[in-house]
């Protein structure tokens, strides 16, 4: 099972389930390569990090490289 899964979602859907993993993934590179490909990302977004159970949630984006940043700091803390 990949260690991160990647859950989003627009206000205006706020009631979702597992039809919002939009990724699941292991390392940096794996959501980096996701990234390049995506066209577009919605407005709120929740990183699940199965292995120690932290759930980790987004302020409001406003744009792509807005959750590229928000993943990217996450990394920082986790190692």
């Amino acid at each position: 099972m990949e260690r991160y899964w990647l859950f989003t979602w627009d206000t205006y859907y706020p009631l979702g389930g597992t039809d919002q993993v939009k990724l699941t993934f292991t390392t940096i590179e794996e959501f980096i390569n996701w990234y390049a490909n995506t066209q577009y990302v919605d407005e709120w977004a929740e990183l699940i990090d199965m292995k120690i159970g932290n759930t980790y949630r987004s302020e409001r984006m406003t744009s792509k490289e807005d959750l590229k940043s928000w993943i990217e700091s996450l990394f920082l803390e986790i190692w």
